[in-house]
């Protein structure tokens, strides 16, 4: 069942009552899921099968260790949460190693909780996104392949993408969201593509690289987002990063992000750097070694703070819709933010009770202190 993400132009996390029925009171609404009013956990995903968890009421102890089964050498690199085809709490994790490229957990607190799923038998493609919406997971990843699931735990199906206009079946995918409600949308190359039925079918919406966006070749999608009933996307080439949005009801028209209030010719709306970005009750973060760029109006302008972050090495970033953000860092490091993105703070907890604010897990890779995946447990988008 899809979760609400606004009523009446007011977004979820926004809603208090309901006809003078407070929210967390509220199951459903119209045969749709009422979403969670908060997060309790949050969890990120690292390289050589790190994994670590810290209670939404305390984002500076965090709890490391490395998956059980991974011996160190998988890359569980990209983490999501969502529910198993029971309707229960399930975290999935994909990743870039080749061999059982999916982990799954219904409690990532619990060491040895994890199961692992190939999908792709001989073909042994890497997965670089992961998503879940309206009980549906989507992947994707190397050489352009989409995997669907209704359970997350099993029935893993690689969609066949070769009769869709634009589609590039040597041309990877990196990232994939919903909307909750049935619609899904990647990015491949230049190219933007949108389901409308769960991700069965697929068909291409836009090609930012012709003359009426971008008009230039090279670009390639990094990250889609949802949010206020508006999707956007990050484009990057070289030191180049531009953002397109499109309203949700007309996804055949797409404008290009300004800069406050300016349009953002000859100035990257985030660092060349840039791969990942979060939405959430219509504020969109993306961040760049120590940039953080924000857009309060789901994606369509941008204010861009060249210092904001406490390192320069950000990788990914999530969050709870209720204006609290998590960023992870290649040297395992964590960065929290409470008022929506706009102030910073190094996390300062230290899981082994060391000296230093890294994330410490107890054994593991060369690259263990890689965070590449974060997320928490409430049901996107927000």
């Amino acid at each position: 069942m899809a979760d609400i993400s606004s009523m009446n132009g007011v977004a979820a996390g926004s809603i208090s009552t309901i006809n003078g029925v407070a929210k967390a009171s509220c199951a459903t609404l119209h045969g749709l899921d009422m979403p969670a009013s908060g997060a309790s956990l949050w969890c990120i995903s690292a390289v050589d099968g790190g994994i670590a968890t810290a209670a939404a009421s305390d984002l500076n102890a965090w709890t490391a260790y490395v998956s059980a089964n991974t011996d160190g050498n998988s890359d569980y690199e990209y983490i999501a949460y969502g529910k198993d085809g029971s309707g229960d709490p399930l975290w999935v994790v994909v990743g870039e190693d080749n061999d059982l490229e999916i982990r799954y957990s219904s409690d990532p607190t619990n060491t040895s909780g994890w199961s692992d799923i190939n999908p792709e038998s001989t073909n042994n493609k890497e997965m670089y996104g992961v998503a879940w919406g309206n009980n549906v997971w989507i992947a994707v990843g190397e050489d352009g392949e989409l995997w669907r699931s209704t359970a997350g735990t099993t029935g893993w199906s690689l969609i066949d993408l070769s009769g869709v206009t634009g589609w590039d079946s040597s041309t990877d995918i990196e990232d994939v969201k919903s909307d909750g409600a049935g619609k899904w949308m990647f990015g491949q190359g230049s190219e933007v593509f949108l389901s409308t039925n769960d991700g069965v079918d697929w068909a291409r919406v836009v090609d930012l690289g012709d003359a009426s966006h971008i008009n230039d070749s090279g670009y390639s999608v990094r990250a889609v987002v949802y949010t206020d009933s508006r999707w956007s996307v990050l484009a990057q080439k070289a030191s180049n990063v531009r953002v397109y949005h499109a309203a949700a009801s007309d996804t055949s028209t797409w404008a290009a992000g300004t800069i406050d209030g300016s349009a953002a010719t000859g100035v990257a709306i985030a660092a060349s750097s840039a791969r990942h970005m979060a939405a959430g009750d219509g504020t969109v973060i993306i961040v760049s070694a120590k940039n953080c760029s924000r857009s309060t109006d789901g994606g369509q302008d941008w204010t861009k703070n060249t210092n904001a972050l406490n390192r320069l090495d950000s990788r990914n970033v999530a969050t709870d819709g209720n204006g609290n953000w998590v960023v992870v860092y290649d040297s395992g490091r964590v960065s929290i933010s409470t008022d929506d993105g706009q102030n910073w703070a190094e996390q300062t907890g230290v899981q082994d009770g060391g000296s230093n604010t890294n994330l410490r897990f107890p054994t593991g890779g060369s690259n263990i202190m890689n965070l590449t995946g974060v997320a928490t447990d409430v049901y996107l988008p927000v």
